[in-house]
């Protein structure tokens, strides 16, 4: 058996049997030309008849990328690692009018990523890494498509920094974090400066208000053991008659042996 082109994918036969398997496709040649292709099943190829059976591994497989250095449009550089899904729909192209279809996809597919990556400022790439994955597919679809190639998805695992950016990155995430929290003490601050304003004016309104809130208080208070509460009276308020005029236990100032 003889590799073709890349031994994952190909592999040629022109004599004895010949299986080709569910989610493979055979190209049958004679004299090397082409002559067909043909579905998975059984197949001989009889000596001296010029024949040669190309497999072709149709299934859905995956290309990976790592360590692309690329630059965005405000020139900061990033490593980018990629992974692109891929599936051989024509055998014929894929194999016979390219010379490694596996490669070429490859080539495309680091093209198109540099010209998407050189159109995104740091801060979209950030933001939308599916994006650019979308825009690395649209460019790098109808291009493999022509060679029997079609692509299904291309998504971003990893976006590195230089040390240097990756300092930055977190300088700003923390200068973000701490203005949000100034901003949210400010706003709980001034929901709190409301609150007050809103019971300065009932109280202003309903006097009574003010006086219920000291009951609640004292109430609160004395429900613990060993508290001593002292509250004014408000002026003109009437006094009880035993703290008005005396009872018989006060004491008279004759009672004090002053003369």
């Amino acid at each position: 058996m003889q590799s073709l082109v890349f031994d994952a994918q190909v592999r040629a036969r022109s004599l004895g049997k010949v299986v080709i398997t569910e989610g493979h496709q055979g190209i049958l040649l004679k004299n090397g030309a082409f002559v067909r292709t043909i579905g998975p099943g059984k197949f001989r190829i009889w000596p001296f008849t010029g024949l040669t059976i190309l497999v072709v591994d149709t299934r859905l497989t995956s290309l990976q990328m790592t360590n692309q250095k690329m630059l965005t449009s405000d020139n900061v550089a990033v490593t980018l690692s990629l992974v692109a899904q891929y599936q051989i729909t024509d055998p014929r192209k894929a194999m016979l009018e390219i010379e490694d279809c596996r490669n070429q996809l490859y080539l495309d597919v680091q093209l198109a990523a540099r010209n998407a990556l050189a159109a995104m400022a740091l801060d979209q790439v950030l933001a939308d890494r599916g994006g650019l994955g979308e825009e690395i597919l649209r460019a790098v679809g109808p291009t493999a498509a022509a060679y029997g190639v079609t692509v299904h998805a291309v998504g971003i695992k990893d976006v590195i920094f230089s040390p240097h950016v990756r300092n930055l990155l977190m300088k700003e995430v923390e200068t973000k974090r701490l203005a949000q929290a100034a901003l949210n003490s400010a706003r709980e601050e001034a929901a709190a400066t409301r609150s007050l304003l809103n019971t300065a004016r009932l109280i202003e309104a309903h006097p009574v208000l003010l006086r219920l809130r000291e009951l609640e208080i004292a109430r609160a208070a004395l429900q613990s053991g060993g508290n001593s509460l002292v509250m004014g009276v408000p002026a003109g308020s009437p006094l009880p008659l035993s703290a008005a005029h005396g009872s018989e236990e006060t004491p008279t100032i004759a009672d004090e042996g002053l003369e």
